[in-house]
């Protein structure tokens, strides 16, 4: 039987939110709702303004916009506060999502609140299909891949954490940078016994982290951690704020190559993926059935494509995550497809995106997943996020987050933890 549940972190698809500063407190919500907007409903953001005591505060000017997926204006404008009402109604004639914008000045601070509302979104469908040879191009990068057995080189590093056994690990990926990252067990795993997961990250230039890994092993799974480029481990920051800089800017990696699916940027990214699943799933300790992978933003993506190019992964956690839905109107980071000087986006970038869309991948896995989205999630807009959502065939969960930004806030990792705590017992 197929499980879709939609969770709402506060009320089910209803905004409830505030925005403070000392002596005024902005107040946004929309009507509690068990079920989405439907097309063509109207939504109406209703604003309170109190001071510290809860009063109404009733003097002064607030700003609004409300704009439709984060992205075309739909009104703007201004309402005093002496207003018998501070309600802003709009609509939207097809899936998708309002968002409103208030703001206040005030004995010169300005506060600003944002929220949105979801109209229809699991209506909402990727603006292109995956490219025809998008099956024989993958299956002939993994089989490339695979023709090489997995060579890694495991260096033990001191724990503190009783019970758990850490290593620094190295995987050889052909001519792309290695897989680089810590994997950590239990130091009493036994054959075909644990669960493993991989973590993933976000975009930027960072080292892999033990913590992660430790809790992981702590907790019974086999757990490795890498970093998204298969640079070094453990080095001073000055290390990573120079690649962050340099080669590994957020304006430069994610473009490098896009002109040819065989030179992008993200195809070693994502074969390092499974570089790395392949390595899990050749321990001895590996029961044979449970492998999950989570990360969020840029590793939500990576949890999501690791999912699409390996059917051994069964458990998906991804926040906010990137590289959705590449050739639509709305689309996540790092927003591959601009228009170029005659207004029309790059054709050549925009055929190599296909390859890489989240999109494509979700549509390809069994896996149970859980995702997020933030409404006024400006870098992984939350069209994008739902986009990839509805490609997903299996038991699938989703956290909407009313008045989240690009964020994956504590409520969501508690959620994604007892989601995959209570996997690893059950089985």
């Amino acid at each position: 039987m197929k499980k879709i549940l939609v969770v709402c972190i506060l009320c089910l698809f209803s905004l409830s939110a505030a925005a403070q500063q000392s002596g005024c407190k902005i107040n946004m919500s929309t009507a509690h709702k068990e079920i989405p907007y439907e097309v063509n409903e109207p939504v109406t953001f209703n604003i309170s303004v109190i001071d510290d005591n809860n009063a109404s505060i009733k003097e002064g000017i607030i700003s609004y916009k409300v704009t439709q997926d984060l992205e075309k204006v739909l009104s703007s404008g201004q309402l005093n506060l002496n207003s018998d009402s501070l309600a802003i109604t709009e609509k939207l004639n097809k899936p998708g999502f309002l968002n409103c914008e208030v703001s206040l000045t005030r004995n010169g601070q300005t506060t600003v609140i944002r929220g949105g509302a979801a109209i229809e979104p699991l209506k909402i469908k990727p603006g292109s299909q995956a490219p025809n040879d998008f099956d024989e191009f993958w299956s002939s990068q993994l089989n490339r891949l695979r023709k090489y057995p997995v060579k890694a080189f495991l260096t033990p590093v001191e724990t503190k954490e009783p019970g758990v056994e850490l290593f620094e690990v190295r995987i050889d990926c052909l001519d792309w940078m290695p897989v680089a990252g810590y994997f950590a067990r239990p130091t009493d795993a036994k054959p075909q016994s644990h669960a493993a997961i991989l973590l993933l990250h976000g975009a930027g230039a960072f080292s892999a982290n033990k913590g992660g890994v430790e809790y992981c092993a702590k907790s019974g799974m086999l757990a490795m951690e890498i970093n998204a480029h298969g640079i070094a481990n453990g080095q001073p920051n000055d290390f990573y704020t120079d690649l962050g800089n340099g080669s590994l800017s957020m304006s430069r990696y994610p473009y490098a190559g896009s002109k040819n699916r065989e030179t992008c940027y993200f195809l070693g990214m994502f074969l390092r993926l499974v570089r790395a699943t392949d390595f899990l799933t050749s321990q001895p300790q590996w029961d044979q059935k449970r492998l999950i992978t989570k990360g969020f933003s840029q590793g939500g993506c990576q949890a999501i494509v690791a999912a699409g190019l390996d059917p051994r992964v069964t458990m998906v956690a991804a926040s906010a995550p990137a590289m959705c839905d590449h050739n639509d109107e709305v689309v996540g980071w790092p927003h591959f497809i601009t228009p170029g000087p005659d207004g029309k986006p790059d054709a050549e970038i925009s055929k190599t995106a296909g390859y890489f869309d989240v999109c494509n991948f979700a549509a390809r896995t069994n896996a149970r997943v859980m995702l997020s989205v933030g409404y006024v999630d400006s870098i992984c807009r939350p069209t994008s996020v739902y986009a990839a959502y509805n490609c997903f065939k299996g038991d699938k969960q989703i956290i909407n987050l009313p008045s989240s930004e690009h964020s994956s806030p504590q409520e969501v990792e508690d959620a994604y933890w007892k989601m995959i705590n209570d996997y690893i017992k059950a089985n």
